[in-house]
């Protein structure tokens, strides 16, 4: 009988042991699967921020080209004006100052 019961606490044992690794391997997995999952969503939330911040950059930008699309031509009016008053004016005076 010993030899009976050695064989079956060797068995018990094996299917034991067998469960143990099948259990704790499914919960690692979960475990890990978790934590990716959770770095991830960190990740998204991240990027998140970063999209939002250079959409009010970006918006900030926009407005700065406005400006500057609205003062150069502002300045191409004024040249324009002044080369018209340029063109105008007459040339007998500066004849006068090179003699």
């Amino acid at each position: 009988m010993d030899l009976i019961e050695t064989i079956i606490m060797g068995l018990v044992s094996s299917v034991t042991g067998f469960v143990t690794y099948l259990v704790g391997y499914n919960r690692s997995k979960k475990e890990t699967e978790t934590v990716h999952l959770d770095n991830l969503q960190k990740s998204i939330e991240i990027y998140q921020t970063i999209i939002q911040d250079l959409k009010k950059e970006l918006h900030g930008l926009n407005q700065k080209v406005d400006e500057l699309t609205k003062k150069v031509d502002e300045l191409l009016l004024e040249n324009h004006n002044l080369k018209l008053t340029i063109s105008k004016t007459p040339r007998a005076n500066t004849k006068a100052k090179t003699n």
